[in-house]
């Protein structure tokens, strides 16, 4: 099992030191902020949503 998280680590850090990879994120990562945003409002309103339900 660590062999394998140390794999994961090691994959993880390789592609995000690849300079297509960063170049990428970084023209996605305005959408991935807006989507992150949107579910945690979804998240907010339906936490008090719920005791209005009950």
């Amino acid at each position: 099992m660590f062999s394998m998280g140390l794999t994961w680590d090691v994959l993880v850090a390789a592609t995000i030191g690849n300079k297509r990879v960063i170049r990428r994120f970084t023209l996605l990562l305005s959408t991935l902020e807006r989507l992150a945003g949107a579910t945690l409002i979804l998240l907010a309103a339906s936490a008090i949503a719920m005791p209005l339900v009950k």
